[in-house]
């Protein structure tokens, strides 16, 4: 009991200094600002913020959500993020690992791997919503770093292309997956442009989605296309009813379909293999 206590704690504690740097990450890369320098800093009167004024989530509590020296607002936004992706280290910790043992080195390996890629999606979300861009700075590295974890760890693709060589199977599944989950957003974008007559999806999406692909494989990866479209097109109608406007970011329902697929992977890989029986049911 008091391993398991101590697990949840730490993985929290960790997913709450990873989401204050995300707003870092947030508020700095689509103003194309250095992540390290100038040190963090009130974006108002641009006062150093004191160590004592950064603990995450705690801090804006004790400030009563304003500057310690201009006394503007501090946006709650910022202890959300904070919370919120220590809360889905957390839970992810619980589904991948569970609180009863120690995890081991194979464990290890794929909690740090996916909670990396839950922390970019995170960033790319928050800032396509405000912004409507996804900075390369998120998605390029992330297709690399895919790729590479792939290759060091084969147990993050189940799909088989090559059975007698994992590490080289793994790495297949994550350059299909990329190419496929950028190729059908490329596609749809085009498609879009053609029957509407103007941008429908942006290139930034399609490095996001080849960035999920190349993490997920490609079986994960065409899951998260169905689900994401159901997501976008929900908002979407609702969006245009109360607002008129018709232009809406696509990768937040990409990312959160994403995340939902690998926290969730043994339920949707049964839903998977329920459509793969019913289609060879019905082809005979």
């Amino acid at each position: 009991m008091i391993t398991g206590l101590f697990f949840a704690v730490a993985v929290f504690l960790f997913g709450l200094i990873i989401g204050s740097f995300l707003n870092v990450c947030i508020y700095r890369l689509p103003r194309g600002e250095s992540l390290a320098y100038p040190p963090s800093h009130c974006p108002k009167c641009y006062q150093p913020i004191r160590a004592e004024d950064n603990i995450p989530v705690v801090s804006w509590f004790l400030l009563a959500g304003r500057c310690r020296f201009c006394k503007q607002p501090i946006s709650p936004i910022y202890p959300a993020i904070e919370f919120l992706t220590g809360a889905l280290f957390c839970f992810y910790y619980w589904r991948l690992v569970g609180f009863d043992y120690q995890p081991s080195a194979r464990e290890i390996g794929l909690y740090v791997v996916h909670v990396s890629f839950f922390s970019a999606l995170v960033a790319a979300t928050v800032i396509d919503f405000r912004y409507l861009i996804i900075p390369d700075e998120i998605s390029i590295p992330g297709i690399f770093a895919g790729v590479a974890a792939s290759l060091l760890l084969p147990e993050m693709h189940g799909d088989v292309f090559l059975a007698n060589r994992p590490h080289l199977n793994s790495l297949v599944s994550s350059l299909v997956g990329a190419a496929a989950g950028g190729g059908v957003i490329y596609l749809m974008g085009a498609v879009g442009k053609l029957v509407l007559r103007k941008e429908a999806m942006g290139f930034g999406d399609v490095k996001l989605m080849a960035m999920i692909g190349a993490v997920l494989g490609w079986q994960l990866t065409l899951f998260v296309l169905f689900l994401s479209a159901l997501l976008g097109t929900a908002y979407g109608l609702v969006h245009i009813a109360t607002t008129g406007e018709s232009k809406i970011p696509y990768g937040p329902f990409l990312s959160v379909a994403a995340i939902a697929s690998l926290v969730m992977r043994e339920q949707v890989d049964v839903f998977i293999d329920n459509i793969v029986q019913s289609y060879r049911f019905m082809l005979g």
